[in-house]
């Protein structure tokens, strides 16, 4: 980022890939590219995946400038449109715990609470009246977010790294199964 990360604060980070093109945005700032070197249009993720960090930096790319871990936490992973359960898809994971976030109250009540930075948001059920209940004046509420299957009540774990080479593992064939490409034409 051209502009220093606000500490405290949440931060939207958003990372592509297109073809060769590598870009990534912080908040509202204008992205960073990058030209991948090679032939090689498509990425490739035959290895596991692993977030905030790695079990040993021997992993890390020699190119890599650094190799400390991830500080903080994660609220959101979104991959090809499409959320990761974060903790729920984990294969596990070293020093991460749970983080502070607006629904660890549970203000939906049964309906799924879902955290948005310092606020979130309510997703009624099929047949749950409008406005779910929801009292606090934080609430922000969508109906065009309610899941179609009615589901159950959703509670949801925000991970926070500690830094002292703290890492969740995914396996990345099992995860990519479950996350197919999208279709952009």
């Amino acid at each position: 980022s051209e502009n220093p990360v606000r500490l405290g604060e949440w931060v939207e980070v958003r990372v592509s890939r297109t073809g060769r093109l590598a870009s990534l945005e912080v908040e509202d700032d204008p992205p960073q590219e990058i030209l991948a070197p090679g032939a090689f249009t498509q990425l490739s993720l035959p290895l596991n995946l692993y977030l905030g960090g790695a079990p040993s930096t021997d992993m890390y790319s020699p190119k890599m400038k650094t190799t400390a871990s991830f500080v903080g936490c994660i609220q959101t992973v979104i991959l090809n449109r499409r959320e990761i359960g974060i903790l729920a898809e984990a294969l596990g994971g070293v020093n991460v715990g749970n983080c502070g976030h607006a629904c660890e109250a549970r203000p939906c009540g049964d309906a799924e609470c879902r955290p948005l930075r310092d606020r979130f948001t309510c997703r009624c059920r099929p047949g749950m009246p409008h406005p779910c209940p929801a009292p606090d004046d934080n609430t922000i509420l969508d109906s065009s977010l309610v899941k179609p299957n009615g589901g159950t009540h959703y509670e949801r774990s925000v991970p926070s790294f500690s830094g002292s080479e703290s890492y969740l593992h995914y396996n990345d064939a099992d995860t990519m199964k479950r996350y197919q490409p999208v279709d952009k034409s």
